[in-house]
């Protein structure tokens, strides 16, 4: 008789935020770079050569099929440069950043985000502006096809920048502002009379109204003295509090009862 045990898998330890953001931009950065490198050479063989006379006139020249041409390349080489430098910064501080970007909301975080916004929308940015520039290339030979690809490409590129933008600090507050706003002391609002159930006590133009009940039922009010303090635990106010309710005159009075 064989017994058979089945354990349950186990799920993968969750990893921290900061490491999956810095392998998301690894494998931006390597994507971005495969397709500079790409777009960059095809791009730059073809500034060298004469271009072709469109067959069909579409309203472009040979000057500007070529001008296209160049910006789109200028577009890869650039994208390449920033990749390259943004890189080489990931790589040397990406335990600070990784320790930065953390689980909870801070000062630190923000700053990451924002060098992290940054550098998409720029590279993102550059990648789309090349590949519409190739578009109108197309457009010049093609016509309607060339049109429909500027279409796409601006389509996906407005909805890469939105996806950015969303996710970025943009429009959020600083949490050192917010931490002193929430730390500086509320302002006096109006002072209501509470109602007396047994005995009770409230602040009245720098003064502590106490209120409580005597043996015939009749009820009692005495003032003393509100102790000023802005730095004191509440524990410690309301020790003062009643240290002098008890020097009080009627709370001798009543004692004497």
């Amino acid at each position: 008789m064989s017994l058979s045990l089945h354990s349950e898998p186990s799920l993968p330890p969750k990893k921290h935020p900061g490491e999956r953001l810095a392998e998301y931009f690894n494998n931006f950065f390597a994507t971005v770079t495969a397709i500079s490198t790409l777009g960059a050479s095809i791009t730059f063989s073809k500034i060298l050569q004469t271009p072709v006379a469109p067959w069909i006139d579409y309203g472009f020249s040979d000057i500007t099929i070529q001008n296209y041409i160049a910006i789109s390349w200028l577009c890869f080489v650039l994208d390449l440069a920033i990749t390259s430098f943004a890189a080489s910064a990931l790589s040397l501080w990406r335990p600070q950043a990784i320790r930065y970007f953390g689980t909870s909301d801070s000062d630190d975080r923000r700053i990451v985000m924002w060098y992290a916004t940054v550098v998409s929308i720029a590279l993102y940015g550059l990648l789309v502006t090349a590949f519409v520039f190739l578009s109108l290339v197309v457009t010049a030979y093609a016509g309607p096809l060339g049109w429909v690809a500027v279409a796409f490409s601006a389509f996906f590129g407005a909805c890469g920048i939105g996806a950015i933008v969303w996710q970025s600090p943009i429009g959020s507050k600083r949490f050192g502002i917010e931490s002193r706003i929430l730390a500086s002391p509320p302002r006096p609002g109006p002072i209501r009379r509470p109602s007396f159930v047994e005995e009770d006590y409230y602040y009245k133009e720098g003064l502590i109204v106490h209120g409580h009940y005597v043996d015939d039922g009749t009820r009692r009010t005495s003032m003393a003295p509100r102790p000023i303090s802005t730095t004191v635990p509440d524990y410690t106010m309301d020790m003062r509090r009643m240290r002098a309710i008890r020097t009080s005159g009627d709370y001798q009075y009543e004692n004497q009862v």
